[in-house]
This record gives C-alpha cells, sequence and structure tokens, in this order.
C-alpha cells in the first residue's frame, strides 16, 4: 500500500494549551450553558421554580475578573499592519501567563459556587446526559455489510473505533485512545478515521491533550495492529482511497525549519 500526502505550504498554528488548573470539567461548562434555557426546564417540570428567580444569580462580593495584560506586538504583511496584543499568551510555561490562566479559573469556581441550586441542576444535567447508554456517529458502511463507527458509552470520556459484521454482528474494538493515555498521562481523542474500499484497513487520526494536531496511523482491521509508523502532521486528514484499496492519499502539513516562525 503506498501513501501520498498532499502538502500544504500553510504552517500550522499555536493553540494555546489549557493549564492544568484552569480546565474546567465539562459538566460545569454545560452548568453555564443551561442557565439560560432555566426557564424552559421549569416549564418542563425538571427543575424548582425558585430557582429560576434572581436568586440563582446572587454574585456578592465576588472578585473581579483578572484582566489580561496587553503586549502589543504590531507586524506588516503585503503592506497591512496586524496588531496582536496578546502574542505572549502562547508561552503557556511563562510563569505570568500561568498565573493569569489559574486566576481566571478561580474566578469560574468562584462564580459557579454562588449560584444557589447548580448542585441540583447539575445532578438533573448528569441524569439526561446519562440517558443514553451510549452515542455513536460516523458510521461507515462497506459491501458485504461490514460497518465503521465511533461510540462512547456515558460513563466513558473518549469515543473509540468498532467495527462489526451485520447488523446483528458482535461489535469489536477497533482502536481505543485511552489506551494512549495510560501509555503517556495525556488524553488522546481520535479526530478522523476512514476505512478502505475493501475493509482490510482503517486510517486513524488521533490528537494528544486537546492540541487537534493529529497524527494518522494505519490499521489492519483483522488484527487492530497499527501498520508502519505514525505520519504526523496530518491535522486535517482528507482521506481518500484508491478503489482497489492500494494506495491511500491524505493532507499533510508543511514540516517547518528549526528557525521558522511558528505561524
Amino acid at each position: 500500500m503506498k501513501t501520498t500526502p498532499a502538502v500544504s505550504p500553510l504552517h500550522p498554528q499555536q493553540h494555546l494549551q489549557q493549564h492544568p488548573q484552569a480546565q474546567l470539567h465539562r459538566r460545569h461548562v454545560l452548568a453555564l450553558a443551561a442557565l439560560p434555557v432555566l426557564p424552559a426546564l421549569v416549564g418542563l417540570g425538571a427543575f424548582p421554580a425558585w430557582a429560576a428567580d434572581g436568586k440563582m444569580m446572587a454574585m456578592a462580593n465576588l472578585p473581579g475578573l483578572p484582566v489580561a495584560p496587553v503586549r502589543n506586538v504590531p507586524e506588516v504583511f503585503f503592506g497591512t499592519r496586524v496588531d496582536d496584543p496578546y502574542r505572549d499568551f502562547e508561552d503557556t510555561r511563562a510563569p505570568a501567563v500561568a498565573a493569569w490562566m489559574k486566576a481566571q479559573s478561580d474566578h469560574a469556581h468562584a462564580t459557579l459556587k454562588r449560584v444557589s441550586g447548580r448542585d441540583a441542576l447539575r445532578a438533573k444535567l448528569d441524569e439526561y446526559d446519562s440517558a443514553a447508554s451510549a452515542r455513536v456517529f460516523g458510521v461507515q458502511r462497506l459491501p458485504g455489510d461490514l460497518y465503521f463507527y465511533q461510540r462512547r458509552s456515558a460513563t466513558e470520556d473518549q469515543f473509540k473505533l468498532y467495527v462489526q459484521q451485520g447488523l446483528g454482528g458482535k461489535e469489536r474494538v477497533l482502536f481505543d485512545p485511552e489506551t494512549l493515555r495510560k501509555a503517556t498521562g495525556k488524553p488522546h481523542a481520535i479526530n478522523y478515521y476512514s476505512a478502505s474500499p475493501n475493509g482490510k484497513l482503517a486510517a486513524v487520526g488521533v490528537s494528544a491533550a486537546g492540541s487537534e494536531d493529529a497524527a494518522m496511523r494505519i490499521l489492519d482491521v483483522a488484527s487492530g495492529k497499527q501498520m508502519g509508523p505514525e505520519i504526523s502532521r496530518t491535522r486535517f486528514g482528507a482521506i481518500a482511497w484508491a478503489p482497489d484499496s492500494s494506495e491511500i492519499y491524505f493532507h499533510r502539513m508543511q514540516a517547518l525549519a528549526k528557525d521558522a516562525p511558528p505561524t
């Protein structure tokens, strides 16, 4: 099997990585997102009416939101000046940046703690969130009634890639990103996948720690084993297979020289 990358002249942009202390649990975010829809929840009987009044947003004596310092870095591109007032935030290891992110996290947690009835709301959201035993998406059906899909149960953090012969067949895990978390200590997630037309191979793009900077691996479907090394800088994938499954085509970012600018 041949692999043919389509090289892009674009440089990958650096994504601001969250400091561990600044990360919020995804359900905290759900709780915040649910606040505007409280009247609807009350109308459905899902939440007590007292939670929708002004008492729920009583935020007396809440510390002020930390303000990010502005350190502008102007640059000129094709005759146009472009200001970058927060360039220094790209260095997530800088003490000042880490301190600002922690202050943001502390402020968010302090705000959440002052929301009366939040625990009850969160419990109700957890109940709805776990109502379905599993979520499935990205289904790919191949000739011979062979199915590929991503699936995550209500108790799992990441989607896994499964393969199944026929609708009544037994599903089998083809790739589980949690194995990489256990090996590296960093969470991994599947960004994309594509099975070959003959169903014998599957290309899977996986990234670490929310970076979305995926590396692609080719899996042998029968054994689940990886074939050859990972192919780095395949952030966007854009996978296409030859009709006979002998070749795979994909998008690959340009390799940067050591002295090249990050963007």
